[in-house]
């Protein structure tokens, strides 16, 4: 598991450096090369699937080990995120990475690097994201599937729009993403006249209404545009 993990991080790496050389060097728009890249990782994912065939598609042994029922990923999950509170809005390099999403002109005057700071935050964000696969593989499902994700990374979006970009605010709204889900799974097993599909709709449902309600909601300013240096 241990090098899965590794090989995680290091994917999630290059990727992240890939999609910083098309979003923060190049003057693309970075909602376009975005989904563009995600479809084609779920292509080249379930063509790598398909070429190991058998060895890929075995069941992957459950984390022995728990504390207080979490495995080591919820434990890092909520760990890391007080982290990363902690250093975007208590420490000076986090008010450095906000700048450059907030107003990048500002803080490319105030003498801050803009492309080296995105590339590095693009970076650890992808290796964030890697995880996240991971410890669907690893510690919920025990597999790898085609479209294993199932849109939730659409889903952790929308959880930002409802935590207004605050990491604790945004666990909250992933917990409670997280509820609808189990709620969904829970209510298949307590139903059998009602189809199991409009159960299965419950967390999307949900986030099509926070995206709704949070539709005027206000991030920063810079986010998603790429800064060309006059």
């Amino acid at each position: 598991m241990g090098l899965g993990v590794l090989f995680s991080l290091v994917l999630g790496g290059v990727c992240g450096l890939i999609l910083a050389m098309m979003m923060v060097w190049l003057p693309s728009n970075q909602t376009i090369v975005g989904i563009g890249f995600n479809m084609t990782m779920v292509g080249i994912t379930s063509y790598i699937l398909r070429l190991g065939g058998d060895m890929l598609r075995s069941p992957v042994p459950a984390p022995t080990v728990r504390i207080l029922g979490m495995s080591l990923f919820d434990i890092f999950g909520i760990v890391s995120t007080i982290l990363v509170w902690y250093f975007l809005f208590r420490t000076g390099p986090g008010l450095k990475l906000r700048s450059v999403g907030e107003n990048a002109m500002a803080a490319d005057a105030a003498g801050i690097n803009v492309l080296k700071t995105r590339t590095i935050a693009m970076i650890i964000a992808c290796m964030f994201s890697s995880l996240g696969g991971m410890a669907l593989s690893l510690s919920w499902v025990h597999v790898f599937t085609d479209n294993l994700t199932m849109g939730r990374g659409f889903i952790s979006m929308a959880a930002v729009y409802f935590g207004k970009w605050n990491p604790l605010l945004t666990t909250i709204a992933a917990f409670i993403f997280g509820a609808a889900e189990a709620l969904a799974l829970r209510s298949q097993a307590l139903s059998q006249t009602i189809s199991s599909y409009y159960f299965l709709m419950i967390p999307y449902v949900l986030t099509l209404v926070v995206v709704a309600l949070s539709g005027r909601m206000k991030g920063p300013q810079d986010t998603g545009k790429p800064y060309i240096r006059q």
